[in-house]
């Protein structure tokens, strides 16, 4: 994705909850059409995030948050129609293999 952003010059935003890692990527996005929001991204907010940044559509959909991907992805494909969505998953578990965290145990 990095392609995306430094060759190609698209617009994004980069979600991240860890405040030392957010510094580092905050200064290495400075001079990349990308904003950085210092937040917890979760089902609930993904959306009024990413509206809330003043993006007025997403192109790319990234999402490696170690978690809750798969509750995450839904919301924002339904609100923005995303022309690629780039998700993490774990290959020890491959299809027909179905399996999510629940959110509701945390």
């Amino acid at each position: 994705t990095w392609d995306l952003f430094h060759k190609l010059g698209f617009h994004g935003l980069a979600v991240e909850a860890d405040g030392v890692f957010w510094t580092d990527l905050n200064a290495n996005l400075k001079n990349y059409p990308v904003k950085a929001a210092l937040m917890s991204i979760t089902p609930d907010n993904a959306v009024s995030i990413i509206k809330d940044k003043g993006l007025p559509h997403v192109d790319v959909f990234k999402l490696d948050i170690d978690s809750w991907d798969c509750s995450v992805l839904p919301p924002v494909l339904k609100a923005f129609h995303p022309a690629v969505a780039i998700v993490e998953y774990n290959l020890y578990f491959p299809p027909p293999i179905k399996m999510m965290l629940d959110m509701s145990v945390q």
